[in-house]
C-alpha cells in the first residue's frame, strides 16, 4: 500500500504545477478513501491554501487533527476568523480545539462585538454562552449600567423598585432607592399643589376654610401612604415599606392623625421588638445554661466512667492477684497434704509393725502365763487338796475362756489406744 502511495507521489512531482494543482481535490479524496490522512495532509493543506477561506481551514483543522501537529491549519482558521470578525464564526472556531489557548482570544473577540452592540440582550447572551469567562463579570456590570440608565430615564418609583429587586448585587441600588424616594416625593408635592390651586380656583371662601380642606387632603394622602406601607410590610417588601414610612415623616404630614398613628405604631413595634429581644436573651440564657449543664453532666459522666473503669481495672487486677495467690496456696496445701499422707502412711506402717511386735510379745507373755497358771494350779491342788474342777465350778467361770476374752480386748485397744492405754501397754 505504501509503495503505491510513494509511486503516486513521484508521478505527481513529475507533472507540471498546473496539472498538479488541478488534481489536488481528487488526490486528497483518494488518499482519504484509503485512510492515509498523513499522506493526504500536504495536498489538503495546499488545497486549503489555494482556497484560503475559513470553511476550508476549518475543515482541514478538524479532519486532520493528528496530522496537523504544528497547528498550522488551526492557526490559519483563526486568522480567517479574525478577518471575518463575526460572532457565529468565533463560536464555530471554539469547537475545533475546545482546550486551545487561542479560544480565550476568540471569547474576548466575541465580547468586543457584544460591547459594540451594547445591549442588555447581547450581554445576557454572552453570559449564558460563557459563564466562566472573566469577561462575564464586565458583562454583568454593563447590564447594571444600562438598566439603571433606563430607570433614571423613566424616573418612576416602581421602575426603581424593579431595578433593586432584579439586580440585587448592583452598586447602583442605594442611588436607586434614593431616586425612588425623591421621585415619589415630587409627585406628592405636585399633587398637593395642583389640588390646592384647583380648589382655590373653583371655591371662593375664607382662608380658614381653604386650610381645613387642605388639611383634609393631606390626611387623605397620609392615610394612603400608611396603607401602602402596611401592605408592603405584609408582602415582605421592605424597600417600598421603608420609603412609604419615610414619606410620612415629611414636614407636610407631621400634623396629621395618620402621622400620630404611625408614631404610636412605631412605639408599639419598638416595644414589642424590645420585648422579643429580651425574650430572646432569656431564651438564649436558658439555652446557654442548658448547654452548660449538659456539658457539666457529660464531663461528670466521663469522669465517673473513667473512675469506674479505673476501679474496675484495679478490682480485676486484685482478683487476678488473689486468684494467683489462692492457686499457689492450693498448690502448697496439696503438697502439704501429699507430704502429710506420706507421713501418715509411714506412721501407720510403723504402728502396724509395733502392733505386730506387741502381739508377738503378748502372745509370748500369754504362753508364759498359761504355763505359770498350770504350775500354780498344780501347786494349789497339791497344797489345798482342792481340785481345779471344783474351783471352777465354785467360781462360776471358765478360766481359759476368760483369758481369751482379755486377749481380744487388749488387741482391740492396741489398734486405737488412748494416751493412757498406750502408756499401760508400753507403746510410749
Amino acid at each position: 500500500m505504501k509503495s503505491n502511495i510513494y509511486t503516486l507521489l513521484l508521478i505527481l512531482i513529475a507533472l507540471s504545477p498546473p496539472a498538479w494543482s488541478n488534481d489536488y481535490q481528487s488526490i486528497v479524496q483518494g488518499l482519504e478513501n484509503l485512510g492515509e490522512y498523513e499522506a493526504a495532509y500536504p495536498f489538503a493543506y495546499q488545497l486549503a491554501l489555494q482556497q484560503n477561506t475559513y470553511p476550508a481551514w476549518h475543515r482541514l483543522a478538524t479532519k486532520y487533527v493528528k496530522a496537523d501537529t504544528q497547528g498550522k491549519a488551526f492557526f490559519q482558521a483563526w486568522r480567517q476568523a479574525e478577518q471575518l470578525n463575526q460572532r457565529a464564526v468565533y463560536k464555530d472556531f471554539l469547537s475545533i480545539r475546545p482546550h486551545a489557548l487561542l479560544n480565550l482570544q476568540a471569547i474576548h473577540a466575541i465580547f468586543k462585538l457584544t460591547q459594540a452592540s451594547n445591549t442588555i440582550a447581547d450581554y445576557q447572551q454572552f453570559m449564558a454562552d460563557f459563564p466562566n469567562a472573566i469577561e462575564s463579570i464586565e458583562a454583568l456590570l454593563k447590564i447594571h449600567e444600562l438598566a439603571f440608565a433606563r430607570a433614571k430615564q423613566a424616573d418612576d418609583p416602581l421602575i426603581y423598585d424593579a431595578f433593586v429587586t432584579t439586580f440585587s448585587g448592583a452598586k447602583q441600588i442605594p442611588q436607586a432607592i434614593e431616586l425612588a424616594f425623591q421621585a415619589e416625593k415630587r409627585a406628592i408635592e405636585l399633587d398637593i399643589k395642583a389640588w390646592e390651586a384647583d380648589f382655590q380656583k373653583h371655591y371662593q371662601g375664607s382662608p380658614s376654610v381653604i386650610s381645613t380642606f387642605l388639611d383634609w387632603r393631606l390626611e387623605q394622602n397620609a392615610r394612603a401612604l400608611f396603607s401602602d406601607a402596611l401592605v408592603a410590610e405584609k408582602d415582605n417588601n421592605r424597600i417600598v415599606a421603608a420609603r412609604k414610612y419615610r414619606l410620612l415623616d415629611l414636614e407636610m404630614f407631621r400634623h396629621t392623625a395618620t402621622f400620630t398613628d404611625k408614631f404610636m405604631r412605631e412605639e408599639h413595634r419598638e416595644y414589642f421588638q424590645l420585648l422579643e429581644s429580651k425574650n430572646a436573651e432569656i431564651a438564649n440564657s436558658i439555652n446557654d445554661m442548658k448547654s452548660a449543664v449538659l456539658v457539666a453532666i457529660q464531663d461528670q459522666t466521663e469522669h465517673l466512667d473513667r473512675t469506674l473503669k479505673a476501679q474496675t481495672q484495679q478490682l480485676e487486677d486484685l482478683l487476678n492477684t488473689h486468684h494467683r495467690a489462692m492457686k499457689q496456696q492450693l498448690e502448697q496445701i496439696k503438697q502439704q497434704e501429699l507430704i502429710h499422707h506420706r507421713a501418715m502412711k509411714q506412721q501407720l506402717e510403723q504402728l502396724k509393725q509395733q502392733e505386730l511386735i506387741h502381739n508377738r510379745a503378748m502372745k509370748q507373755q500369754l504362753e508364759q502365763l498359761k504355763q505359770q497358771e498350770v504350775i500354780h494350779e498344780s501347786t494349789w491342788q497339791l497344797e489345798s487338796g482342792i481340785s481345779f474342777g471344783f474351783l471352777s465350778g465354785r467360781l462360776g467361770f471358765n478360766i481359759p475362756v476368760s483369758i481369751s476374752r482379755q486377749q481380744r480386748t487388749i488387741k482391740r485397744v492396741a489398734q486405737k489406744p488412748s494416751k493412757q492405754q498406750a502408756y499401760l501397754l508400753g507403746m510410749n
